[in-house]
């Protein structure tokens, strides 16, 4: 258990810029923002699949549900659009 934390702060260190916090108690990283990206890499893990690109807007698809995920380059998505996924999806991200 003190390796995985440890590993967890070499992490951290290294995502200086990132903001994130360690729950020690379950010892997961979670990200407090993050970009469109990371949204899908996020999704990606838990099932869903891109679909369409049209512009800025990825479009992620599982099932017959469709979420629009917006990636503006490395711009954070705002908290309250990412708990709006979070509601369609199904899926923790913050």
């Amino acid at each position: 258990m003190k390796f995985l934390l440890s590993v967890l702060e070499v992490i951290k260190e290294c995502l200086k810029n990132a903001l994130v916090y360690i729950d020690n108690t379950t010892s997961r990283l979670y990200y407090v923002s993050m970009n469109g990206k990371e949204i899908i890499k996020a999704l990606e893990k838990e099932g869903w699949e891109l679909k369409t690109v049209k512009g800025s807007h990825h479009m992620m698809v599982r099932d017959s549900k469709k979420v629009p995920v917006p990636v503006h380059g490395t711009k954070d998505v705002p908290k309250p659009l990412i708990r709006a996924i979070e509601k369609q999806t199904g899926v923790k991200l913050l």
